[in-house]
């Protein structure tokens, strides 16, 4: 017996501007997953003007150095020098749409179908925005490494790794992000100070869960403040787990880690890095009728349904971030 597949996904001719309106909504209302690696992104610089071409500059004024000298008595010191430092990013568009058939339009009920194919596109939208940052912050400069074993303990391990970053941080000035949480008279719960935020993949899990210190969300004293994707907390760390943690499978896969996979785990503190849209170039969807394109389409049989948006990602300073790769090891 044959079988006809119908690839589709789009909307239908003349679609009334609500109903426009409404599937934008649906786009930011439903995405998922969490936009995790976005969490900490620098609020200063979320939006670039109209007309002002593509690259974006950060200017970064470095700390004057401490007055320790005495002034001479009628002389006036040396004039301080002030030091920019410019960092650029590239704002690109990006986008994709699927196709919808007469047939399907004619078959099916118009709102339903449009409601589907817009949830599967918002999460669509939300990986995108998700992993063009997480490719961006990963390739920072700062970095150590250390092992997760599978059986017999590495010299080269986590905890070392999490302490060489922590010193990194305090001695680069670098701001926690967190407010405090204190401790309550909740039986088994411990004060959070506030830390510096670690994303990293859901296979990481179980290594954090065996390091000394080591405290589960569910023992945190309050609720309210906790993350998309939040885990437990670690010393002057709290991690947030994600599939969308940076993973290169060697031997194993998702979920059954072997020896030789690697894993990024990528430590913020405030103000480490920046995520831009463009004014007017924010998240859009198109809904194009059947016969929209004309000669292209005689006999008015595809339409389609898309979104567009454009989105920079950059690092903004290297000492106020950290990436521990950790290798598995047999």
């Amino acid at each position: 017996m044959a079988t006809d597949t119908t690839f589709y996904s789009g909307s239908s001719y003349n679609v009334p501007q609500e109903l426009t309106e409404w599937i934008d909504k649906v786009y930011l209302v439903n995405t998922r997953p969490k936009l995790v690696w976005n969490l900490f992104a620098d609020k200063d610089h979320a939006t670039m003007p109209l007309k002002e071409g593509v690259v974006i500059r950060f200017d970064r004024m470095l700390a004057l150095p401490p007055a320790l000298a005495p002034l001479t008595p009628g002389q006036s010191p040396s004039a301080d020098n002030i030091t920019i430092q410019k960092v650029n990013a590239t704002i690109h568009e990006y986008g994709k749409f699927l196709g919808i058939t007469d047939v399907i339009d004619l078959t099916n009920d118009r709102n339903p179908v449009l409601t589907r194919y817009a949830k599967m596109q918002s999460t669509q939208v939300a990986e995108t925005k998700d992993l063009l940052t997480r490719n961006v912050v990963v390739a920072g400069a700062s970095s150590t490494t250390c092992d997760l074993s599978l059986g017999t303990p590495s010299s080269t391990t986590l905890d070392a790794a999490l302490k060489t970053a922590r010193n990194a941080l305090y001695v680069n000035n670098a701001e926690k992000i967190s407010e405090v949480i204190k401790a309550t008279t909740g039986v088994g719960t411990e004060p959070i100070a506030p830390a510096y935020f670690a994303i990293c993949h859901t296979d990481v899990l179980p290594w954090l869960e065996q390091q000394s210190g080591w405290i589960p969300v569910q023992n945190y004293p309050n609720q309210k403040p906790i993350r998309p994707g939040e885990v437990g907390a670690i010393g002057d760390f709290r991690f947030l787990i994600t599939t969308h943690g940076d993973a290169t499978y060697n031997s194993g896969s998702p979920g059954s880690p072997a020896a030789g996979d690697v894993y990024n785990i990528v430590i913020f503190a405030q103000h480490a890095y920046a995520t831009t849209e463009l004014a007017g170039g924010r998240l859009k969807s198109f809904i194009q009728p059947l016969g929209s394109a004309g000669a292209a389409d005689p006999l008015a049989q595809r339409g389609t349904i898309g979104w567009k948006m454009f989105q920079a990602s950059e690092i903004l300073d290297d000492r106020y971030m950290y990436r521990i790769t950790a290798t598995v090891v047999s």
